[in-house]
């Protein structure tokens, strides 16, 4: 009897869905590292230690993370793909927004695609300070969508008119692809920058860029204009 009493005088504590799976993880990790003590003291020290660390955080807490990430950004992603902004943005009340999975879940494939999207939302409406911060988040290192990220970068500092910091942002984009799309779209953005600037040397050289390793994209068909111009404005320098 007095063992019922006990049970009904304990505290309950009600756990949400999503705590559980984070529970379960450290849980997972604690119970390795106190089944595996004898071991890290004694096979070796500080080596088997780091290992069994960093072994406790892949398979416990990084791939279950990794897992409620993707569950929590695929309906986001949906909609943002349909054009419904808002609810992409902001969640529908079942499932969250990019904003959301972008924040709680920054250091996840998804919370990184999720501020790719929501930078670029940012930098359309003229956020561009907050787009900055989220799109420097995306650092996933493919050749498509990694460059388009840093060049959006580029385009934030060139609408707050800090030019310099755009023609260093659309030269990391164009040779952090080297493709045909988009590298030639940022050195294109860069050599206008730089004539912004009256850089017309730099200038020069990104176009003369574009026609030598991108003969065939579309910005190199209309190169000869841009070098003539700035082979123009070279020559009135000199004079």
């Amino acid at each position: 009897m007095a063992q019922n009493d006990n049970i009904e005088n304990e505290d309950v504590n009600v756990e949400t869905v999503e705590q559980i799976p984070r529970r379960r993880s450290t849980d997972s990790i604690n119970g390795f590292m106190q089944d595996n003590r004898r071991m890290l003291v004694y096979g070796g020290g500080g080596l088997l230690a780091i290992v069994a660390l960093i072994f406790g955080y892949k398979y416990f807490i990084s791939a279950p993370m990794e897992l409620e990430a993707e569950a929590k950004v695929h309906q986001a992603e949906a909609y943002y793909g349909m054009d419904s902004v808002n609810l992409a943005l902001k969640g529908d009340g079942m499932h969250p927004g990019l904003k959301e999975v972008a924040d709680d879940y920054a250091g996840t494939k998804a919370g990184k695609r999720a501020a790719y999207y929501l930078g670029m939302n940012l930098l359309n409406t003229g956020k561009f300070d907050e787009a900055i911060e989220y799109l420097e988040n995306y650092d996933l290192g493919d050749k498509i969508v990694q460059p388009l990220a840093i060049g959006a970068i580029g385009d934030c500092y060139s609408e707050k008119n800090e030019l310099e910091k755009a023609a260093s942002y659309y030269l990391k984009a164009a040779e952090s692809s080297k493709l045909d799309f988009p590298a030639p779209r940022f050195y294109k953005k860069a050599g206008v920058v730089y004539e912004q600037l009256k850089d017309y040397d730099k200038a020069l050289s990104v176009y003369e860029t574009i026609q030598k390793e991108h003969p065939k994209s579309q910005e190199a068909y209309e190169m000869d204009k841009y070098i003539a111009r700035a082979k123009t404005m070279l020559g009135k320098e000199e004079e």
